[in-house]
C-alpha cells in the first residue's frame, strides 16, 4: 500500500518509488501551476493503474485545488472519502475528510472547512489534527481571521 500524502505538503508522485515526495508547504505554492500540473499528470497515471486508491485520489484533489480546478478538486476529495470511509476504517478513513477540509480551504470554501475541522478535532485517528497543528500549519492560514477557526485553535485536547 502506498503512503498517504501529508495534507500540509504539496506532493509530487515519483513514478520510480510510487511514494509521495514533499515539495514544499502549500501556503506559498498557490501560484505554482507548473509543479501542480506535473503532479496532476503523474497522479492521474497512477489512478489509471489503481483507480481504487484513496491515497492518490486525495493527492489528485489537492493538486487540482492548487491548479484552481475547484469542481474537480472537490469531486476527487469526495471520491477519496467514498473509497475509504471513516465508518469502515476509523484509523485511516478520517484522513480523507482532512484532505477535503484542506481542499475546501484552497478553493475558498472556508465555512465548510471549519465545520469539517471541528468534527475532525472530536475524533481520534492516525496522525489526527490537533488545535496545535491548526495553529502551526501554514495550510490553514486562510482561516486565521475567522473567529470560529480561532476557537478551534484555542481548544484544549483531553
Amino acid at each position: 500500500m502506498t503512503e498517504t500524502p501529508s495534507i500540509g505538503d504539496a506532493v509530487q508522485c515519483s513514478e520510480n518509488t510510487r511514494k509521495p515526495i514533499p515539495i514544499c508547504g502549500l501556503g506559498p505554492m498557490i501560484g505554482s501551476s507548473r509543479t501542480s500540473s506535473v503532479s496532476r499528470a503523474k497522479s492521474q497515471k497512477q489512478l489509471l493503474r489503481d483507480p481504487g486508491s484513496p491515497n492518490f485520489a486525495q493527492l489528485l484533489s489537492v493538486t487540482r485545488a492548487l491548479l484552481g480546478q475547484k469542481d474537480g478538486a472537490m469531486k476527487e476529495a469526495e471520491r477519496a472519502i467514498t473509497l475509504l470511509p471513516s465508518g469502515s476504517d476509523a484509523v485511516a478513513g478520517p484522513k480523507g475528510e482532512e484532505t477535503l477540509a484542506s481542499v475546501e480551504v484552497l478553493v475558498g470554501e472556508k465555512d465548510s472547512a471549519i465545520v469539517r475541522l471541528q468534527r475532525l478535532l472530536e475524533i481520534p485517528y492516525a496522525d489526527c489534527l490537533t488545535p496545535a497543528l491548526l495553529r502551526l500549519q501554514p495550510l490553514w492560514d486562510p482561516l486565521r481571521g475567522e473567529p470560529r477557526f480561532q476557537q478551534l485553535c484555542e481548544q484544549k485536547q483531553p
